[in-house]
């Protein structure tokens, strides 16, 4: 929210915004993925105010029925992803009982692209179990 697309003049100068805005390349370039050119400037893909009026929302717990809880389950984490935690890993064990937890050792988030060879290879085997 503090970068006003209003003052940005072309493509390379939202470029330079975004990448020194953020720490993770990563997430700079999904950022600038959901921000378009239009007629009268830059403008995000997304309703912006949508999503920060109900990120607690989107946060929140959901509650699973026993159904739910008992099916084979599997969670694919990169090693180096600072989304995971080994709180994340108790709770998806005590939630979901019949779970397995795979982390990608050499990746961060964004597993699909710094190491599809091994994702590829982990869903498929996950999916041979059945």
């Amino acid at each position: 929210m503090k970068i006003n697309l209003n003052e940005v003049k072309n493509r390379k100068e939202l470029n330079e915004i975004i990448m020194s805005n953020f720490q993770n390349s990563f997430l700079s370039q999904l950022v600038l993925k959901n921000i378009k050119k239009t007629a009268s400037g830059f403008e995000f893909k997304i309703n912006i105010n949508a999503f920060l009026n109900n990120l607690k929302e989107m946060r929140r717990e959901i509650k699973m029925s026993d159904n739910v809880k008992n099916i084979k389950t599997m969670f694919i984490f990169g090693g180096n992803s600072p989304y995971f935690s080994e709180n994340d890993k108790k709770y998806v064990k005590d939630t979901l009982p019949k779970s397995e937890i795979k982390i990608i050792e050499g990746a961060g988030h964004n597993i699909h692209i710094e190491k599809e060879n091994e994702l590829f290879e982990t869903v498929f085997l996950f999916s041979k179990s059945f």
